[in-house]
C-alpha cells in the first residue's frame, strides 16, 4: 500500500537523488546535472519555510516524489505553491501519483493558496494542473 510522508532526514535525500538520477531522465527536457539536483533535493527538504517534500512510499522502496514551493505571483502579492520536483516511477503512476497530488493539495488548501503542477515528459504533451483551494 502507498502511503505519503514528509522527507526529513539526509538519508531521504540520498534516496530521492538515487531515484531521480536513474529514472529521471524519462521526464527530463533538459541536460540533467547531478550536483543541481541533489542541491535541488536537499534544500527543499532543508528549508526553513516555504518548501515540502513529500515522499510516496510501497513499504520501504520509495516510488515517488513531489517536491513543493512557495512563491509569489510574478504579477501579485499573492503566493501560490507550485511543484519543484515531481517525479513517479511508471509502475506507481496512478496510485502514488494521486496521493502525492492529494497531499500537496492539502498543503495548498491549508494554506488556502492555489497549487500548480506541470506534468512533463518528452513523449507527451506538457500539462499544467491548477487546483484552487476547497472550502
Amino acid at each position: 500500500m502507498v502511503e505519503v510522508r514528509a522527507a526529513v532526514s539526509d538519508q531521504d535525500a540520498i534516496a530521492i537523488h538515487r531515484m531521480l538520477m536513474q529514472n529521471g531522465h524519462e521526464i527530463a527536457i533538459a541536460p540533467v546535472n547531478p550536483v543541481k539536483v541533489m542541491q535541488e533535493v536537499y534544500g527543499l527538504i532543508k528549508a526553513d519555510a516555504g518548501a515540502a517534500t513529500l515522499m510516496a512510499m510501497d513499504g520501504d522502496e520509495l516510488v515517488g516524489v513531489l517536491g513543493l514551493v512557495q512563491v509569489p505571483f510574478w504579477y501579485s502579492d499573492d503566493h501560490l505553491i507550485m511543484d519543484r520536483i515531481f517525479y513517479v516511477l511508471p509502475a506507481n503512476r496512478g496510485t502514488a501519483g494521486r496521493r502525492l497530488v492529494s497531499a500537496a493539495r492539502s498543503i495548498a488548501d491549508g494554506a488556502k493558496q492555489i497549487l500548480m503542477i506541470a506534468q512533463t515528459n518528452p513523449t507527451r504533451r506538457p500539462k499544467v494542473l491548477v487546483f484552487h483551494p476547497r472550502s
